[in-house]
């Protein structure tokens, strides 16, 4: 069965972990107890050479763009997002010494074809625990005995839900009390959100909110042998120390063209809601990749935008302007 592309982006993966096996426990929920489990990194779409291409390829292309030399001569490893949910976390690793120096994301769409969600530089990749535990430690929440479970709403929304089961003892009884916390699953930020809105986005209520999200995002994702046409970037600036988002409005440029111009000049401010409109989040786009089909210069061109946020992340610039606004930074 093919799933459409509006579920990878926007379903919440479900998969229980348990010792080397893996089974499918509902909807979409990836459970990982990280202190007794490890994940398939070797795992790729059984005998897909076209996966593997377009990976292999991807990678190429943006190992010869400024920032990225460290992708070179990379080898990468593959981790499923979620049984049935064709979706993969690829970790891309320097070959000298096999440390991570980027990631991409890869879904399938409902043809088939394999697209690229997003991509960014190490050397921590999306869904590192490494970044995520000291805030989750800082929040009572240990990873040891927790529940991590792993949700891609879109990009820009990759979360950690973790949860965590404790004694609580009173002079004549001990009960047991559930906690859960989120955080960001590249920054690590913790997110303080309400059992209520945790209960909506694992209802699906994220799902029901991206307007346009198949017919415009699909649209503007790179799908095939493309190569990166030109390839910008600026200084990129804290996003707090000049505060227009606060009170001002934003550009009002809508055509990816136009903020463009503004990018070459100088970074943006990029605010967008997430965790249902709960939580603001606040970051910096610095950088353009332009890429267009590498057999068809007459395609229209696909552009993804470096979003400083904790890491350089290189985002879909049709998904940031479907969900976010963007401010001068200075």
């Amino acid at each position: 069965m093919k799933w459409p592309l509006m579920m990878i982006i926007a379903g919440m993966l479900f998969l229980t972990v348990h010792g080397g096996g893996n089974s499918l426990t509902g909807v979409s929920r990836l459970e990982q107890t990280v202190a007794h489990s490890a994940p398939n990194r070797a795992f790729v779409p059984a005998a897909n050479s076209q996966y593997e291409d377009h990976v292999a390829h991807w990678i190429q292309q943006i190992a010869k763009q400024a920032g990225f030399e460290a992708w070179q001569d990379a080898t990468w490893t593959s981790d499923s997002l979620g049984a049935g949910m064709h979706s993969w976390l690829v970790e891309v690793k320097a070959e000298s010494d096999g440390q991570a120096v980027g990631y991409l994301i890869v879904g399938a769409d409902q043809a088939g074809d394999y697209r690229l969600l997003e991509y960014g530089l190490g050397p921590y990749t999306l869904f590192d625990t490494r970044l995520t535990q000291p805030y989750a430690n800082a929040h009572g929440f240990d990873g040891k005995q927790g529940v991590w479970t792993r949700l891609y709403m879109r990009p820009l929304e990759a979360l950690w839900m973790v949860e965590l089961v404790e004694m609580v003892e009173t002079e004549d009884t001990a009960t047991k009390r559930k906690r859960t916390g989120l955080f960001d699953a590249y920054s690590g930020e913790y997110y303080d959100v309400s059992e209520e809105k945790l209960a909506g986005m694992l209802n699906g209520g994220e799902s029901a909110g991206i307007p346009g999200m198949e017919a415009t995002v699909e649209a503007a994702l790179i799908s095939r042998e493309m190569k990166i046409l030109r390839g910008s970037n600026q200084t990129c600036s804290d996003p707090f120390d000049h505060t227009p988002w606060v009170a001002e409005q934003p550009i009002q440029e809508t055509e990816a063209g136009e903020l463009e111009t503004w990018l070459t000049k100088q970074p943006l401010t990029y605010t967008q809601r997430i965790v249902q409109d709960h939580i603001l989040l606040v970051a910096t786009v610095c950088g353009i990749h332009v890429w267009q089909d590498a057999h068809d210069t007459e395609a229209p061109e696909i552009r993804y935008w470096a979003v400083d946020h904790g890491g350089m992340r290189y985002v879909p610039a049709r998904a940031l302007q479907e969900k976010g606004s963007f401010y001068p930074s200075s």
